[in-house]
């Protein structure tokens, strides 16, 4: 039931994988789950590898026009709400927020929690990542994060950044009309994608 990469004696899950060098060997990287395997004289399965729960379908319903934008020191927050529009403008139905640390921007001068505020009350669904290469987002932590969430922004957790355009093109197709539903979608750990980081027993 997995998605894997293998590559260089290790296989990742597929959601959990990022390109972490582009001229290694060791080009991919997965820095909040371990491997699923480790192929070496012989095949290490880790205990966390995902086990079947049913039959398997596909759900073709999806919606592409997800934006990411990276948090940058200094950043004019009209350009974070520039990505919403109408459709007939072709703006996004989603963006994917990639903050600092812990899920942080920039608050004093121009805000992007106001810019979000603006997107979401547009109808735009606003997931906030972490930037970091390990970690988690909280928007409870700092008052940069609180004031994302009071703008309807959600948290993505550990979601890696790739995951999370992925899951809000499925989220934005599943729920075209529910804000909620697709938040509370993304906040719901479908295939191994919002883990801990830490190795757990199978299901």
């Amino acid at each position: 039931p997995e998605v894997g990469v293998c590559f260089d004696g290790a296989l990742l899950r597929g959601n959990r994988a990022t390109k972490g060098d582009a001229w290694s060997y060791a080009a991919f990287a997965s820095p909040s789950c371990a491997p699923l395997a480790r192929l070496g004289l012989d095949v290490e399965i880790a205990p966390h590898v995902r086990r079947p729960r049913g039959g398997f379908s596909v759900d073709g319903r999806f919606d592409a026009r997800v934006a990411v934008c990276y948090v940058t020191p200094g950043m004019d927050p009209r350009l974070v709400e520039r990505l919403g529009g109408d459709d007939a403008e072709g703006g996004a139905r989603g963006v994917v927020l990639a903050a600092f640390g812990v899920g942080n921007v920039p608050m004093r001068a121009r805000s992007v929690a106001a810019a979000v505020r603006r997107l979401v009350d547009g109808g735009v669904t606003v997931a906030v990542v972490t930037q970091a290469h390990a970690g988690a987002v909280d928007l409870s932590l700092y008052a940069n994060g609180v004031a994302l969430g009071d703008a309807g922004a959600f948290s993505g957790g550990h979601i890696a950044l790739e995951a999370a355009v992925a899951k809000l093109i499925d989220a934005l197709g599943r729920f075209p009309d529910d804000a909620k539903a697709r938040a509370d979608y993304f906040a719901r750990d479908v295939a191994g994608e919002r883990g801990d980081g830490r190795v757990h027993l199978a299901d």
